[in-house]
């Protein structure tokens, strides 16, 4: 079955796509203006928002940084490009691999892929792996949904096996 959804509503979440992005760097903007007013107190004004928000200090945090890095003038040159990527990026430093971004249509994974090659690198992939079952044991314990008993020896095992790969594979590589 084809779908077929008019202009009309793919032009409207565009435009509410691109919002997002202009409200993300707004957000930024005020938080310069703030912290500018009072760079001394920039943990106790990030803190105070964020409680007010009910927001981590730490989105804050990159807003504001993300701002600084991306004068108004960089964030027209490079508009269509999604905040992840301006978040992991620095216009001057990055030139290049952001218009290869634009050029070839890259989005935020591809693009931290390429920012952050060993990302992709298989004993990389294999921590990442283990790291996120290891969380799941302990988030299982400390949430108290806990996990079947028999469970836990197999993942456990499951995790011995992947580290032990990982290893072999840094060894090799």
């Amino acid at each position: 079955m084809t779908i077929s959804i008019s202009d009309e509503y793919i032009d409207r979440l565009i435009a509410l796509f691109e919002n997002i992005r202009d409200n993300q760097f707004e957000i930024g903007d005020t938080l310069v203006l703030l912290v500018d007013s009072s760079p001394d107190q920039r943990t106790e004004i990030m803190n105070y928002v964020a409680g007010k928000l009910a927001v981590s200090p730490s989105t804050l945090y990159d807003y504001e940084n993300t701002a600084r890095r991306w004068s108004p003038e960089k964030r027209q040159e490079y508009a269509s490009l999604d905040y992840t990527i301006y978040r992991n990026s620095d216009p001057e430093r990055d030139k290049e691999l952001l218009d290869q971004a634009i050029d070839e249509g890259w989005n935020a994974s591809t693009f931290k892929e390429k920012m952050f090659p060993a990302m992709t690198e298989p004993s990389n992939q294999l921590a990442r792996v283990v790291r996120i079952l290891q969380k799941t044991i302990k988030g299982a314990d400390s949430l108290g949904y806990g996990l079947p008993a028999s469970l836990i020896p197999e993942l456990n095992v499951i995790i011995d096996r992947l580290n032990e790969m990982r290893i072999t594979l840094e060894k090799n590589f």
